[in-house]
């Protein structure tokens, strides 16, 4: 599990923020170490939204191919 915040900024022609984040990211193995779910939620409050709240959810599915990746887990 990972936590992620930030700010976004512009710096030409002035310096200033255009937005702010926050997220969590969960990576779990669902299969033998070459099958990966990973959940991040997101919310961000963007300049151009009037720094209202947008929430967003990543869903990814990592596979892991190959003998070598294979040889690692077998020993």
């Amino acid at each position: 599990m990972a936590y992620e915040a930030g700010v976004a900024f512009e710096t030409d022609p002035i310096f200033w923020e255009t937005g702010y984040y926050s997220s969590l990211r969960y990576r779990r193995d669902i299969h033998r170490g070459w099958l990966f779910l990973e959940l991040k939620p997101q919310i961000e409050f963007a300049r151009d939204n009037g720094f209202k709240a947008d929430l967003s959810l990543a869903l990814s599915l990592e596979m892991v191919f190959g003998a070598r990746a294979l040889a690692t887990k077998q020993n």
